[in-house]
This record gives structure tokens, C-alpha cells and sequence, in this order.
């Protein structure tokens, strides 16, 4: 990460992060708002639908609270850091795709991958004249979308554009926005987790934080599998004095790190999460933040233990 300069505005750390317990029961669970949320402040409804429900109240544990500046995410990169696989796709295009995406590809679009032209999403606004923001909310029926290994095409006209997502989520994040991140340390079920959600989007929407005509999704991000916990947190989380807080202090790591797996291992799944497993003796390709979701920290493990490459 860059050096902090001066002129920019720092994170406010309201609640300092606070290590893990070593109760694996538990795991960390981030929330934070995108910019479409811009100007509201988000802490207290969250927090209402918590202290409002009793099975939340006591399965839950609020462990860091900060707001991000717009301008300290944007000189640091952090979002392009966030979806660096999908950048490196949505610019290099389709000679990432591994054989496996090329053939998943071919049975739900109904054509041969080399018969048909796929292009990038930069390309995309150029050969269409139109802008990121025109790109990315280019309506198109549900056989006309397709995602792969944390990637997604999208068919308009005789063209199919790779992560066309990309350059408006780059470009929404801007110096002016502010992102308010909270870390909660949970027991809850994946059906509590849900509802939990669920319940957080409504109220943000019934406070007028969420454009109604915006999907809540688009704006709310929560973590769904242990590995993206790691991800969430080498970019959201900081300490006093507004460094990094220590890969190894993230709690999933901290966790794996027990196991016996390197630092070195942990990051690499991390960047690279296109693996090759081996289940019931069978070899299977993989995208470990599709396959993780939900998952408790040793069920991750367990499945972590089987890649072969």
C-alpha cells in the first residue's frame, strides 16, 4: 500500500479491531456501505436492527467501527485491490479464461467460444459509444447474463462483455465518498446471518440511506465465506494510527496460521482463488470465494486442505 500523504483525509477509527477469540465458533463478519449511501449516516439503523432483536443482540459482537475517506480509498487503491482478479480480466479479456469457463460458457450461451466475438468491458465502451455508468446499467434478459469463477459476461447484441461492471465500480468510488465499516464478531447460523441482512437492508431503505430505486446490494456489502473475510479485511482495516492492521491479526488468518498454512499460502489463495481441488477422488476446478460461502472457519479449512494446485 502507498504512503499515506498528508493532504489526504485519514480513516476515522471509532472502535479499534479487536484481535479474535479463540472460539472458532465464532467468525468475523464485515458490513459496509458503497456510495450510493453517500451523505447518510448508516451506524445507527444498523445497529437498531441488532439491539432490536434478541437473538442478534447476544450472538453478536460489535469489534471494529471506522469510516474510510473516499479520497484515503482512492490513492490506495483499495478497491481496485478488492477486485483484482475481475480488473485484470475486465482489461486482458477473454485469455484469462480458464478451459473450464470457456466450456461452462459455451453450454449456457448455445455457441462455440470461438465463433463468437468477446471483448472487454474497456473495449466494450468504445466500440459502443457509451459511457461506464450506460454500460453498467444496460438492462438485458437473464439468459443474456452469465457468471463464471467470480466473473460475468454480458451479452448485448452480437457482443459478449466481460466484467462490464468494471469501470463504473471504479469510477463511483470517488475522492468525495465515504465508506462506513463495521466489523461484527458472530455465532449466528447462516439463516440468522441472512436474515440479519435481510433486516439491515430494509431498515436502510426505510431511513432513506438507500436509493429506492437502487438494489440494496449494490451499495451494501456484507462477507460471505471466511476467505473474503481475509480480503475485506486487508483492505478495511486499520489501526489508531491509520496503518494496515497486521495481515496475520485478521482472524481467519490468525486461524489458519494455527493450522500450520504460511502467510505466503494464506495470500496466495487470497489473489489467486481459481484452484484445483481434490474431492471424493475426483479432481474439480474451483473458485474458492464460490465454493467457502457460508462456510465455518474448519469447514473452510477442511476444504482448503484438499487443493492440489
Amino acid at each position: 500500500m502507498e504512503e499515506i500523504k498528508s493532504d489526504l483525509r485519514k480513516p476515522t477509527i471509532v472502535l479499534p479491531y479487536m484481535k479474535t477469540r479463540r472460539d472458532d465458533s465464532y467468525k468475523d463478519l464485515f458490513l459496509y456501505l458503497r456510495p450510493e449511501t453517500n451523505g447518510i449516516k448508516v451506524e445507527s439503523p444498523l445497529f437498531n436492527v441488532i439491539y432490536n432483536n434478541p437473538t442478534f443482540r447476544t450472538g453478536i459482537e460489535l469489534v471494529y467501527l471506522a469510516n474510510i475517506p473516499g479520497d484515503f480509498v482512492t490513492k490506495n487503491r483499495v478497491i481496485e485491490n478488492h477486485y483484482s482478479l475481475k480488473c485484470k480480466i475486465a482489461r486482458e479479456g477473454k485469455e484469462c479464461f480458464t478451459p473450464l469457463m470457456r466450456e461452462r460458457f459455451e453450454q449456457w450461451y448455445k455457441v462455440k467460444w470461438d465463433d463468437v466475438e468477446i471483448i472487454t468491458a474497456y473495449q466494450a465502451l468504445e466500440k459502443l459509444n457509451i459511457s461506464s455508468k450506460e454500460l453498467f446499467n444496460l438492462w438485458v434478459n437473464d439468459r443474456d447474463f452469465f457468471y463464471v469463477h467470480g466473473q460475468s459476461i454480458k451479452k448485448i447484441g452480437a457482443l459478449y462483455v466481460i466484467n462490464y461492471d468494471i469501470p463504473e465500480l471504479l469510477k463511483i468510488n470517488s475522492v468525495s465518498t465515504d465508506i462506513a465499516v463495521m466489523v461484527l464478531r458472530t455465532s449466528l447460523s447462516n439463516r440468522d446471518i441472512t436474515t440479519l441482512i435481510t433486516e439491515m437492508e430494509k431498515e436502510l431503505k426505510r431511513v432513506g440511506a438507500v436509493d429506492p430505486k437502487t438494489p440494496p446490494r449494490r451499495c451494501f456489502h456484507y462477507t460471505k465465506s471466511p476467505l473474503e473475510e481475509i480480503l475485506d479485511g486487508t483492505g478495511y482495516l486499520y489501526d489508531d494510527d491509520c496503518t494496515p492492521v497486521p495481515f496475520e491479526n485478521i482472524s481467519y488468518v490468525d486461524f489458519l496460521l494455527k493450522k500450520g498454512l504460511s502467510i505466503e499460502y494464506i495470500n496466495s489463495l487470497v489473489v489467486n482463488p481459481i484452484v484445483t481441488i481434490v474431492e471424493n477422488g475426483l479432481e474439480q476446478e474451483v473458485y474458492l470465494y464460490d465454493y467457502l460461502m457460508g462456510d465455518s472457519y474448519e469447514e473452510a479449512f477442511f476444504k482448503i486442505s484438499n487443493i492440489k494446485k
